[in-house]
């Protein structure tokens, strides 16, 4: 795990509050054996202002579970112990039962961050898993293998594009956010730079083209609401602490207009 200077800093200035919490609680210990009444409350006092600065020290969610009880008796004893002679009895007998819970505190929250840790990819495949994306990117290579194998392109060049468009789909369309999301950009950028229409233009692959111009269209409808709702869970778990990504719509080339057909 890579190192984190921040986190290093607030360890240490969690550790130097602890120990001195252990100091002050070893020094009341001690004063119990003494006759010193105001000595006693004093040094409880000095323990429990030292508790106070270690928990101050953390979120209420972080602080360990002898916390509460130890502060509780310690409250009881400063009021109890002018007049109550085992005040101090029953603050030892408290601390004897915390002792091993105290002396085994290790504050490391690395574990506890990587439990509450947000699993981008598992949100996106859930998503991901409950829409269309992957039918239609199926349905998309079928589309263009029917162009291909249709014979109507006498462009070698045209072919070995379509092709390696084809396995790019195939190699990342079932991938993760980035490899999807780059897959349908291949797609984008491929008929940008081939021109769409010049295959629409041939007479044989009209209808075929048509047919690919309606799966891109609801392939990228698909795309957008996934990366909706990715984002819309993002934005429960996080409450906009992260900044979000932005989703562009496809600007797919415009159908081509029917010619008019001519007066008889």
């Amino acid at each position: 795990m890579p190192k984190n200077e921040s986190v290093d800093f607030f360890l240490r200035f969690l550790n130097e509050r602890f120990q001195a919490f252990r100091a002050a609680l070893s020094s009341f210990l001690h004063t119990l054996a003494l006759e010193d009444r105001a000595k006693k409350l004093d040094t409880a006092q000095a323990v429990l202002a030292a508790l106070d600065d270690l928990k101050r020290a953390m979120s209420s969610n972080d602080h360990p579970n002898w916390i509460a009880p130890l502060e509780q008796k310690l409250n009881w004893y400063c009021k109890r112990a002018p007049s109550q002679a085992d005040a101090g009895l029953q603050v030892i007998n408290t601390v004897l039962k915390l002792n091993s819970n105290i002396e085994s505190q290790k504050w490391n929250f690395a574990d506890s961050a990587a439990n509450s840790a947000i699993d981008f990819a598992a949100i996106y495949q859930e998503y991901y898993r409950s829409s269309r994306v992957p039918e239609l990117f199926d349905e998309l290579v079928t589309q263009l293998e029917q162009i291909i194998e249709s014979g109507e392109i006498d462009s070698l060049t045209t072919v070995k594009a379509l092709e390696k468009l084809i396995a790019t789909i195939r190699k990342n369309a079932r991938g993760d956010y980035f490899s999807t999301r780059g897959a349908w950009e291949f797609t984008q950028l491929f008929f940008k730079n081939l021109s769409i229409e010049l295959l629409e233009n041939i007479p044989g692959l009209k209808h075929a083209v048509k047919a690919v111009r309606k799966t891109m269209s609801e392939l990228d409808l698909e795309m957008s609401q996934v990366h909706d709702q990715v984002k819309q869970r993002l934005t429960e778990s996080l409450a906009g602490d992260l900044p979000m990504l932005e989703y562009k719509p496809l600007a797919l080339p415009a159908p081509m207009s029917e010619p008019e057909e001519k007066a008889s």
